[in-house]
């Protein structure tokens, strides 16, 4: 068991440590850093302004901040090293679920190289604690579901506050365990409910702070405002994002198809095995945070559909097509080999996204280009949304660029200098007609736009001049 979790952890390693520097901040992470260079209790009342994050990353993020070298690969090796950490809850969590040495193995592979896991281990925010403290509490439930007493639940109800004050969709895991415990484990029912009631209740002093600086404020959960109901088709995103995108829409969904076909037919030959029960805990992982915040999304006020919001339930995701895996090396001879390559999948596809480098916007790629064209002048890039500002200003530090070019937030129509650069974001441009038709319009020069395509917020840049 030792030397699996070592292995295990190794495995995690490799494509998180890979990923550390490999994009520049953006938008939320120069938030988290801003807030964060604040006092510690101002910077938590800024923190409880957001109203969708407990503070528990971001506590741990302000002491980390301060006590090693102010660099892009000390602040994310924070949430790098929650993201490698949870090769451990997911070894014990496959154990518990009665998982083959096999199984655990694939579900390792599997987890190691999912493309959400590895990117929100790169990412400051608090998903990667999320990922973690809901694995280990699964792996929690199970172990002190069938035992007697108070055994294993001092243990649960520590994790499940971790848990708790990690995110607020770190309660949808608790609601699982709660189920399986209101249905098919009622002797544990109490003693869960206890403990669930303990964990939740530490977490009311940080919701009354937040309630009070709402009312303060005046903000009614204004950061969800941009978010849409989901429609039936974005069910498919978690398992999706879990799995590996591929660059054809149609093979990506063949496989999560595939998948779901293959988890449900081994879940159902296995219904009267000992692995029962695990494979029930962790469909109810999955089921619950995504059927809750999917009916929620479409039928509340406020639309909270997010795959990052759900990435607790991927590892249990994972770990069910590890045991249809498992199941159909048991019954195929020789299909281990076979098995084995369809687990390293999802991190061939991390990888290759890694190396084509086009998932987060790339300011630095931005910065780069103006430096190259302006050759050493002084200028000001004007950023068409406050969502370009932090990540451009950090870029333009992080290049040294900071005593030479200056950031500044500007609609196509506000701008007054007399030349410089306009960046703004193709995914959620300024209102109105496209920038440079704007500064033409208003007498400037306008040079051909750059685009830098991504997958999340392509960005173009163009270079004005007042004519």
């Amino acid at each position: 068991m030792r030397a699996l979790v070592v292995v295990a952890l190794a495995a995690f390693a490799v494509l998180r440590l890979a990923a550390l520097t490999r994009y520049p901040l953006w938008g939320d992470e120069t938030w988290t850093l801003d807030v964060g260079a604040n006092g510690f209790n101002l910077a938590m009342r800024r923190y409880a302004d957001d109203q969708t994050h407990p503070p528990l990353f971001y506590a741990a993020l302000w002491v980390w901040a301060r006590i090693g070298p102010g660099t892009l690969a000390w602040w994310r090796t924070l949430p790098c090293l929650a993201g490698i950490a949870t090769a451990v809850p997911v070894v014990s969590l496959a154990r518990a679920a009665g998982f083959s040495r096999r199984a655990t193995w694939l579900a390792v592979l599997l987890c190691a190289g999912s493309g959400i896991l590895v990117a929100y281990s790169a990412e400051l925010r608090d998903y990667a604690l999320l990922a973690l403290f809901g694995t280990a509490s699964l792996a929690a439930w199970l172990r002190a579901r069938d035992a007697s007493g108070r055994t294993g639940l001092r243990a649960l109800t520590i994790v499940n506050g971790l848990l708790a004050w990690s995110h607020y969709f770190g309660l949808f895991v608790i609601a699982a365990e709660w189920c399986d415990a209101a249905f098919w484990a009622r002797r544990r029912l109490k003693a869960l409910t206890v403990s669930a009631a303990i964990s939740v209740a530490t977490l009311l002093p940080w919701v009354a702070e937040t309630i009070e600086r709402a009312l303060l404020t005046g903000h009614r959960l204004d950061v969800l405002s941009w978010l849409e109901k989901p429609a039936p088709g974005d069910l498919l995103d978690v398992p999706r994002a879990a799995l590996g995108a591929t660059p054809w829409l149609a093979a990506d969904l063949a496989l999560v198809v595939v998948a779901a076909a293959g988890v449900a037919l081994w879940a159902w030959r296995r219904r009267r095995s000992a692995q029962a029960t695990g494979i029930r805990v962790l469909a109810l992982a999955v089921a619950v945070p995504v059927g809750v915040s999917y009916v929620a999304s479409v039928a509340g006020p406020h639309p909270m559909w997010l795959d990052r919001y759900l990435i607790a339930a991927v590892p249990p995701l994972l770990l069910l097509v590890a045991g249809a895996l498992d199941g159909l090396a048991s019954a195929a001879r020789g299909a281990t080999i076979a098995v084995t390559a369809i687990a390293l999948v999802p991190g061939a596809l991390t990888a290759r996204a890694l190396v084509a480098g086009r998932e987060r916007p790339r300011y630095d790629l931005v910065v780069r280009e103006m430096a190259t064209q302006d050759g050493g002048a002084t200028t000001t890039l004007f950023a068409g949304g406050p969502r370009e500002v932090g990540p451009l200003r950090y870029a333009v530090r992080a290049a040294g660029l900071a005593s030479r070019t200056t950031v500044t937030l500007a609609t196509p129509d506000s701008v007054a200098a007399d030349s410089g650069w306009y960046v703004w974001s193709e995914d959620h441009p300024p209102a109105g007609p496209p920038p440079p038709a704007v500064l033409m319009r208003r007498g400037y020069r306008v040079g051909p736009s750059a685009g830098f395509g991504a997958a999340r917020d392509s960005l173009a840049m163009f270079r004005f001049v007042r004519r």
